[in-house]
C-alpha cells in the first residue's frame, strides 16, 4: 500500500523522483539479503551463540550455499577485513555441515583465504587436510604448488630485505 501510494506521489511530482525511490528500494532490498546472510554472526539477545542449520533440510543447504558464494565473493577482493569476514563465514559453514562436497569446497577457500593473507603455514595445512580426502585432485595439488611456490618467494624477498649492505 505504501509503495504504491509513494509511487504515485513520485508520478505525479516527475519520473525522476520516481526512480530515485526505485533505487532506494532496490538498496533497502539488498541490505536485508546481507542481513539475512550474515545472521549466524550477529548475537541475538546479548548471546553471542548462533542457531545451527537445519542440513537435513533442503532450504539449510540452500543457505549453506548461498552462504559460500557470498564468501566466495568476499574473496576477490583486495580488502583484508573482506578476507576476513569470508574465513568466518566458511568456517561456520565447515562447522555446521556435514555435506563431504561443501566441506572439500570450504577447505580450499579457506586455504586460498589464509594465501592472501599472507599465512602459508595454515593455507599448506588446508590443503594438506584437503589432500588427504581427495589425493588426486589436480585443483588441490596445483593449489599447494602456488602455495608453496609463493611463501618461498615471499621467504626469498624477506631474507634479501633483512641482509645488510656490505661497507667498502
Amino acid at each position: 500500500m505504501l509503495f504504491i501510494l509513494t509511487s504515485l506521489i513520485c508520478l505525479y511530482f516527475k519520473i525522476g523522483y520516481f526512480l530515485i525511490f526505485i533505487c532506494e528500494f532496490i538498496s533497502l532490498k539488498v541490505a536485508r539479503l546481507k542481513s539475512t546472510l550474515l545472521s549466524p554472526f550477529n548475537p541475538s539477545n546479548g548471546n553471542s551463540s548462533t542457531q545451527p542449520i537445519d542440513i537435513i533440510n533442503a532450504r539449510g543447504l540452500n543457505k549453506c550455499e548461498l552462504r559460500l558464494e557470498y564468501a566466495i565473493s568476499l574473496l576477490k577482493t583486495t580488502n583484508e577485513e573482506n578476507v576476513n569476514t569470508a574465513m568466518e563465514i566458511i568456517l561456520y559453514i565447515l562447522r555446521n555441515n556435514q555435506l563431504t562436497r561443501l566441506q572439500s569446497e570450504c577447505l580450499y577457500y579457506l586455504a586460498i583465504s589464509c594465501a592472501k593473507l599472507g599465512d602459508y603455514a595454515k593455507a599448506m595445512m588446508y590443503c594438506q587436510h584437503l589432500l588427504t580426502f581427495y589425493p588426486n585432485c589436480d585443483r588441490s595439488n596445483s593449489l599447494l604448488a602456488k602455495i608453496q611456490l609463493r611463501a618461498l618467494q615471499d621467504a626469498q624477498d624477506d631474507s634479501t630485505i633483512m641482509k645488510c649492505p656490505k661497507s667498502n
